[in-house]
């Protein structure tokens, strides 16, 4: 992909020669996306469940259902398997989105452990390498 949009760019700025342009003209691809696509695009499931909003994500895969023409049953609920193990009589007496504070993490976390760390190398070089 990246090869097939950098010839595409050398065809683009031969039709507009000037730098301004090619920024505009480059730029409408992206515009359309942003208007057409993203507002159609939910949060992953995945992404609320590790965020602890449970009812959000049950939100987003009801409409996911609806979209598939299937439905969810009425007792079906996602439960964190902390609040499962901690609350296995009572699944009612979940904590709520608002009580569940999201995992904070930043790149120090990264650098920290030696596998990410390396990762995270490996990474920075194959890139500086292939761009």
């Amino acid at each position: 992909f990246f090869s097939g949009g950098i010839s595409l760019l050398s065809g683009i700025a031969y039709v507009f020669q000037s730098w301004r342009a090619l920024y505009i003209a480059s730029s409408i691809p992206s515009i359309l996306f942003i208007t057409t696509v993203i507002p159609f695009l939910s949060e992953s499931p995945r992404w609320y469940m590790v965020r602890g909003k449970t009812k959000a994500a049950m939100r987003v895969m009801r409409s996911i259902a609806e979209c598939n023409g299937r439905h969810l049953p009425e007792g079906v609920e996602l439960v964190i398997d902390d609040d499962l193990n901690n609350n296995n009589a009572d699944i009612q007496t979940l904590k709520s989105d608002e009580s569940r504070g999201a995992i904070d993490g930043s790149l120090i976390d990264v650098i920290k452990s030696p596998v990410t760390r390396i990762r995270l190398v490996l990474t920075i070089w194959i890139n500086f390498c292939c761009s």
